[in-house]
């Protein structure tokens, strides 16, 4: 007798290897995926005195001038520009929402699915990053400003009270360059003109302020930046700086955001629902004619329940060797694939493709094979078993390789 390998593709096949021991090939397709939002987050590095905090979102800069310290800095962006930047970048629907935790400024999606004929669009999921900068000027944004962008690591130096007379020196090393601090008329300009001829030392932007130099980190990933330490050697007379760092100050941390997506049909899929202008019909279901000693060879390893669910109104039980029983008779095919769903997924959560269920509906026998998705949809399997028995008992046999190799 001969052995058959037969594959139903699109559209309802009928499947019959005759005698032998036939394998029947089973395709899902891919289960939808739910869109999740992305979420961005600031955290101003070195932001004080006189600074301005700007943050460009959808091509507009705003900026909020530094109040007391960060977190309250923060709560001001937020009240100054939440609404805005929500209607400038989708509004209420699609809009970004800004909000704040501590010190950090929070940008989040909100993502939104709408669903015509079977066709999804989804809008609001991802959007460009805002990006970041703090301008050392009373005019924000002005040439006159010094940016600090996307700053990781930082550290200050701040010199001692003995940094005092023109014999005063001090020295700043980053990895292997070392440059001197040379006191000239005062703390504020020997620092202004030590910054001035020094923008930057290794892979850190040299900043001064009236009282201490503050070097920020330029790239995360640099092996120089990250390697460099930053340290002080005395001046005249006793030790004339002390260094203080901050680590790991991104101002940027991203999480993506992923757009939802419709499910691809299986080659054997069943679905109705809707009605008119949005009826959605897609009924495909391969027909095998099937006889003992023949194989269901599914993409994945297909599984029954571990433990045997029990029927209810909303959902269908399911033995361990994943006979489906229904509490009341459903009305339609459409009802009894969202039961058998339910009752794969009574856990409440996903799970992997290829568990699957064999059940009976208008005197005839059929095997469903879930995709990894809630609910039934055109991914899952629905294949009609013609030459099943008429009373199902011991349900169905799965090798070690997760085929079907009995059913019964």
């Amino acid at each position: 007798m001969l052995e058959h390998t037969l594959t139903g593709k699109k559209g309802a096949d009928i499947l019959n290897g005759g005698a032998g021991s036939d394998t029947y090939v089973l395709a899902g397709g891919s289960a939808a995926a739910s869109g999740t939002n992305q979420v961005t987050t600031l955290t101003p590095v070195g932001l004080d005195n006189t600074d301005y905090l700007n943050v460009t979102i959808g091509g507009t800069t705003y900026s909020t001038k530094f109040n007391t310290d960060i977190k309250t800095t923060v709560e001001a962006f937020v009240t100054s520009y939440a609404t805005a930047i929500r209607g400038a970048t989708g509004g209420v629907a699609n809009g970004i929402i800004v909000s704040e935790n501590d010190a950090q400024l929070i940008f989040t999606a909100t993502g939104t699915n709408s669903t015509s004929n079977g066709v999804m669009t989804s809008t609001g999921y991802t959007f460009t990053a805002p990006t970041a900068s703090i301008t050392l000027s009373e005019n924000a944004g002005s040439a006159a400003g010094t940016p600090i962008v996307n700053a990781f690591n930082s550290r200050t130096i701040t010199p001692n009270a003995d940094f005092n007379t023109a014999a005063d020196v001090f020295t700043v090393t980053v990895g292997s360059t070392t440059k001197t601090v040379t006191y000239v008329t005062s703390t504020s300009v020997s620092l202004a003109l030590f910054a001035a001829e020094n923008p930057t030392i290794g892979g850190y932007n040299v900043v001064a302020s009236s009282t201490a130099l503050t070097l920020y980190q330029t790239a995360a990933d640099s092996a120089t930046a990250t390697s460099a330490t930053v340290t002080s050697a005395a001046g005249t007379g006793a030790s004339a700086a002390t260094v203080s760092a901050t680590t790991d100050m991104a101002t940027q941390a991203a999480v993506a955001g992923i757009t939802a997506a419709l499910p691809t049909a299986s080659d054997s899929s069943y679905l109705s629902t809707g009605s008119g202008a949005s009826l959605v019909i897609t009924s495909t279901i391969d027909q095998i004619t099937y006889e003992q000693g023949d194989v269901i060879d599914f993409a994945s390893a297909v599984t029954v329940p571990g433990t045997a669910v029990t029927a209810s109104s909303t959902v269908a039980g399911i033995s361990t060797t994943g006979i489906v029983t229904f509490n009341t008779t459903p009305g339609t095919m459409a009802d009894a694939l969202t039961l058998i769903a339910a009752g794969i997924h009574s856990s409440g959560t996903a799970t992997n493709a290829g568990e699957a269920a064999l059940f009976q509906f208008g005197g005839k026998t059929y095997v469903y094979l879930s995709d990894a998705a809630q609910g039934h949809s055109a991914a899952d399997v629905v294949v009609e078993i013609v030459g099943a028995p008429s009373t199902l008992v011991s349900g169905l046999t799965i090798n070690g390789s997760g085929d079907i190799i009995a059913i019964a």
